[in-house]
């Protein structure tokens, strides 16, 4: 409701926009608190459960994973239990690349499926634009990947998609906070012992 108030600033009056602001402020501020407390009756829900409460909280210990992404990450595998690994949530979630090909035909490039969770995949999305602006590491991918190695922008994200979910599930797996202490470094020993 407010952003076709906002709209209108510059085509009509200021009169009329005041009186539209003031005769729209009542629902505003009771949609916003009707909200409010659906929000605040789900994450009651979720914590007065043990188990729920626990996977919650290490999911949203990854940065950029919010009680929305857990919650919603929480419900389509069942707690973990029916998508147990990260290759078949990422299959699920529609951020697993695979390789195009067609009879004989294989193309170096990859696609992800069209067939997948689309919810789940763009609250991902959603959450892999937040790191690639904000976690470092994230953003020193995304340079790297973009502006060294040329890749196109979307499969960037798509991989920062990925990057998110593992780091979800390893946490779930480990039953461990997230903790920022990987450094990269580039393997030196080009003769490792088999």
């Amino acid at each position: 409701m407010r952003v076709p108030l906002k709209e209108n600033t510059g085509f009509v009056k200021k009169g009329l926009i005041e009186q539209n602001n003031r005769l729209c402020s009542r629902s505003i501020d009771a949609l916003r608190l009707d909200i409010k407390d659906v929000e605040d009756s789900i994450e009651a829900t979720w914590k007065a459960d043990e188990e729920t409460n626990r996977l919650m909280t290490l999911m949203q210990s990854v940065p950029c994973v919010g009680p929305v992404v857990a919650l919603e990450i929480l419900i389509c595998t069942n707690e973990f239990k029916n998508v147990r690994t990260i290759k078949q949530f990422a299959s699920y979630a529609g951020i697993a690349p695979f390789p195009y090909k067609s009879g004989t035909t294989v193309s170096k490039k990859t696609r992800t499926s069209k067939i997948a969770n689309k919810k789940v995949k763009a609250l991902l999305h959603t959450s892999a634009v937040l790191a690639r602006r904000f976690i470092p590491d994230i953003k020193a991918y995304y340079h790297r990947k973009m502006d060294i190695e040329g890749k196109h922008k979307m499969s960037v994200l798509n991989a920062i998609r990925l990057k998110i979910a593992a780091r979800v599930y390893s946490c779930v797996k480990n039953n461990r906070l997230y903790e920022k202490k990987y450094e990269y470094k580039p393997c030196t020993d080009l003769h490792r012992p088999p």
